[in-house]
């Protein structure tokens, strides 16, 4: 049972061509969309039981004012994300070490954010933010990636 069954579409969309290129865009989409929340809900999570994170975000030696208009790429980011994701799903989806769908999106989410934390290393290493602010991006990429890599697996096959 995969934990995005009520998405059922008729299997006749996906006949033609031109509707299947629009399925992957759509797919693309929800995969960015459901990253866009998990990181919205981890954030929140984060902020309510250490608000330390919350005043290093308001810190605007560190960071952007949030009603700077440079601030909307945050919103763009989960979908640029899922976008290369999703052309990474296709070059792997193959050569994963499992039959199940849901066990190789899983495994997929957990080698991208493999490959993230150097970056979250070197985050620490340069800015003078918290350990705990690097922790919660982690999650967050956690999270996000298995997400994604779960809406891969159930839509892309």
């Amino acid at each position: 049972m995969y934990l995005f069954d009520s998405f059922q579409v008729n299997a006749q969309f996906f006949n033609k061509k031109s509707n299947l290129k629009m399925s992957k865009i759509l797919v693309v989409f929800f995969a960015g969309s459901i990253m866009f929340l998990v990181n919205v809900c981890v954030g929140w999570v984060f902020q309510f039981f250490v608000p330390q994170i919350k005043v290093e975000y308001e810190n605007h030696n560190l960071f952007r004012a949030f009603n700077d208009p440079l601030m909307s790429l945050m919103i763009l980011h989960p979908f640029i994300v899922a976008l290369i994701l999703a052309w990474m799903w296709n070059l792997v989806k193959t050569v994963l070490p499992t039959d199940k769908l849901i066990v190789k999106g899983l495994f997929f989410g957990l080698i991208y954010w493999l490959v993230s934390l150097p970056g979250m290393l070197i985050s620490y290493g340069t800015f003078p933010i918290s350990i705990i602010l690097v922790f919660n991006w982690s999650v967050g990429i956690l999270l996000q990636s298995l997400s994604c890599g779960i809406v891969f697996s159930r839509f892309l096959k």
